[in-house]
């Protein structure tokens, strides 16, 4: 086995500095974790179409999806015009709504499971 090279004095503390991510990188961060949501209560809806007295439930996770894709879209059309403050707000928005909505509705599907 071969010794390991041995670094140059400058190379020693060459660690790169990382940034805190702004509001904005945040949000757009967060859009992939929106489509995820979304693509995981359409399917928990497509399952539950089966399933006694699980209409309701499906109908209820469409409604969350549609929801979380309309303000998916919004939040894209923020990034592609560069308005942050409008971005923010959406990602505030979409929280909210995937922490009341979204997980009342798995927990719910959970049980129905």
């Amino acid at each position: 086995m071969a010794a390991p090279k041995k670094k140059a004095k400058g190379e020693e503390n060459a660690a790169e500095e990382v940034e805190p991510k702004t509001p904005g990188e945040l949000a757009e961060d967060y859009m992939a974790d929106m489509m995820k949501s979304l693509n995981v209560a359409r399917s928990h809806a497509i399952k539950l179409t089966n399933v006694p007295y699980g209409k309701d439930l499906a109908d209820s996770l469409l409604k969350f999806a549609v929801g979380m894709e309309s303000l998916y879209k919004k939040m894209q059309q923020c990034v592609d015009t560069g308005n942050t403050a409008k971005l923010v707000q959406y990602h505030a928005e979409a929280q909210k709504k995937e922490e009341t909505e979204g997980a009342a509705k798995a927990g719910k599907s959970e049980l129905m499971s």
